[in-house]
């Protein structure tokens, strides 16, 4: 348990470094920047607070990730993020694409006791409408479409990383939870993959950020 209250902006900044460091290893300060919508300085300057806080460390010239304690605190901020995503896109019939973005004002106001009824809502759905579970300690039978054989077809079990681009680029390309997908043709820059929609060019970022299994 760390009992460490945060701010509804560093909320957010956990939800953006969790989501960063599980889709590529490491959370890229400038990528972060342009999440936030920040300068790097300002996010900088916040990194430096959560650094003296424990919650996360620097590695030299490459990025941050998050510490055991920090963990421990974007599970619960992704967790009330996630539901409210579910929420959204399950009772409120918000598009799959912008439930991420439109979250951010609702997840916040979730506690112990709304928890429970959304949770009652929502009957036995754990996971948000991009297929990540609501416990991130959940187990997951997947592997990065980028480290995929090719010409095997595969089913999408989630999007790790949910910003609007890319969520809108795969709803175009069909790949979404429960979708099937092959890699096509690959090389070092990225892969051709073909969906129910077409084939499509995508580039390695987009396959570290699919997670699929046979």
């Amino acid at each position: 348990m760390v009992d460490i209250k945060l701010t509804r902006e560093q909320e957010d900044y956990f939800i953006s470094i969790y989501e960063l460091e599980e889709s590529f290893g490491i959370s890229h300060l400038t990528l972060l920047a342009k999440i936030m919508k920040y300068s790097t300085g300002a996010v900088n300057d916040e990194i430096n607070r959560f650094e003296k806080m424990g919650l996360v460390k620097k590695i030299p010239y490459k990025g941050i990730v998050l510490s055991e304690k920090g963990m421990i605190l974007a599970s619960n901020v992704v967790k009330k993020h996630r539901i409210a995503e579910a929420f959204l896109y399950n009772i409120l019939n918000v598009p799959w694409e912008k439930c991420h973005i439109l979250s951010s004002d609702f997840e916040h106001a979730i506690n112990g006791q709304l928890e429970k009824f959304i949770l009652k809502k929502l009957k036995n759905l754990n996971t948000c409408p991009h297929g990540n579970p609501f416990s991130i300690k959940e187990q997951k039978n997947e592997i990065r479409l980028i480290d995929a054989d090719l010409k095997v077809t595969y089913k999408v079990q989630r999007i790790t990383f949910e910003e609007l681009n890319i969520l809108t680029k795969f709803k175009t390309f069909g790949i979404k939870p429960n979708e099937n997908i092959k890699l096509i043709e690959k090389n070092s820059e990225g892969a051709i993959v073909l969906t129910r929609k077409g084939r499509f060019i995508l580039d390695n970022n987009d396959l570290l950020v699919i997670r699929v299994k046979e």
